[in-house]
This record gives C-alpha cells, sequence and structure tokens, in this order.
C-alpha cells in the first residue's frame, strides 16, 4: 500500500511467523532497502516501504545476508544457481 505495511499484515500476507518477518525486514534496513514510516500515534506499529526498484536491485546482498555467504565451498552453489546475476523482482511474486 502507498503507506507501507504492519510487520505483522507482513507476515500474514508472507505467511511466515512474525518473528521470521522481523529478520526480513531488520536485513532490508541495514542493506537500505527499506525504511520505517513513524505513526502519529504513539501505540500504532511502525509501517514498512521498500526504498528499492525491485527490477534492477540485484539479489546477491540479500541472499547473502539471510541465507548463504558467497566465499568457499558455497560458491559452488552460487555458480550453479546463478544467484549473483538474479534481481530482487527475479524471486518474488508482486
Amino acid at each position: 500500500s502507498p503507506q507501507g505495511l504492519r510487520l505483522i499484515e507482513m507476515a500474514s500476507q508472507l505467511k511466515i511467523e512474525h518473528r521470521h518477518a522481523i529478520r526480513v525486514m531488520d536485513a532490508l534496513h541495514e542493506l537500505g532497502w527499506a525504511g520505517r514510516i513513524e505513526q502519529a500515534d504513539a501505540k500504532s506499529d511502525s509501517a514498512w516501504v521498500l526504498l528499492i526498484d525491485l527490477s534492477t536491485t540485484p539479489l546477491a546482498p540479500l541472499a547473502e545476508k539471510l541465507w548463504l555467504a558467497h566465499a568457499g565451498e558455497a560458491d559452488v552453489i552460487w555458480q550453479k544457481t546463478h544467484l549473483d546475476q538474479l534481481t530482487v523482482a527475479d524471486v518474488i511474486k508482486t
């Protein structure tokens, strides 16, 4: 939505537990890919918005942060799956 999504809404839409949504959003925020919109009402949860263009942003930094370091024995997986050539849009349904 134009106003972003609260974590509980995001977790529900993705069919994941709230704690996993927190981990993903923390990673996206650390990468500078997502930002929080603080609500005027202090009792309301913050909403999150994506700050990237999904079709041009490489997936590799997020994959490394959440899943598989691009080093050592994992290089074979990166080569076989072409993870370093994918964009975020290549792997998510929008």
